[in-house]
């Protein structure tokens, strides 16, 4: 799950999707940055091949999607 700044904590939506995952391991990457650097996409894909992950999911705004 790829998190932006802090703005979906507040909002109450952080909670909300992780109770909808919670049967689910869920790993996070946050603090994705506005436009986001070509690090921080690296940093994403080496998560997701050491966990194996094959669902990434964007919550935020478009800085999340953009890195997704």
């Amino acid at each position: 799950m790829y998190i932006g700044g802090g703005s979906i904590k507040r909002s109450g939506l952080y909670d909300k999707i992780r109770e909808l995952f919670k049967d689910f391991e869920v790993s996070e990457l946050p603090g994705i940055e506005p436009n986001p650097k070509l690090t921080s996409v690296e940093k994403g894909t080496a998560i997701c091949k050491e966990k194996g992950i094959q669902v990434i999911l964007a919550v935020g705004g478009g800085s999340t999607i953009d890195a997704s």
